[in-house]
């Protein structure tokens, strides 16, 4: 969906969450999908020890990890 959301309620929002919902539908697809996101969580140097997460830095730096990782893989995206 992005780092850059649409509004709430808007049709290209809904698209979008349309076309993530069929994502999750397919095991094949949606396994691809969470192994990936593992993936970017484990290289993003964000602690993994932690059972929380609060501060922003740590966002920032899986939003960072993420659009490394797709700027790398565009067609993924």
């Amino acid at each position: 969906m992005g780092v850059d959301l649409d509004p709430l309620g808007s049709n290209k929002i809904e698209k979008k969450c349309e076309a993530f919902k069929q994502v999750l539908l397919d095991d094949v697809k949606a396994l691809k999908l969470f192994s990936t996101a593992i993936n970017i969580f484990k290289q993003s140097g964000v602690d993994q020890l932690k059972s929380r997460y609060k501060a922003e830095t740590e966002t920032e730096m899986l939003v960072k990890a993420a659009v490394e990782f797709a700027n790398k893989n565009p067609q993924f995206v």
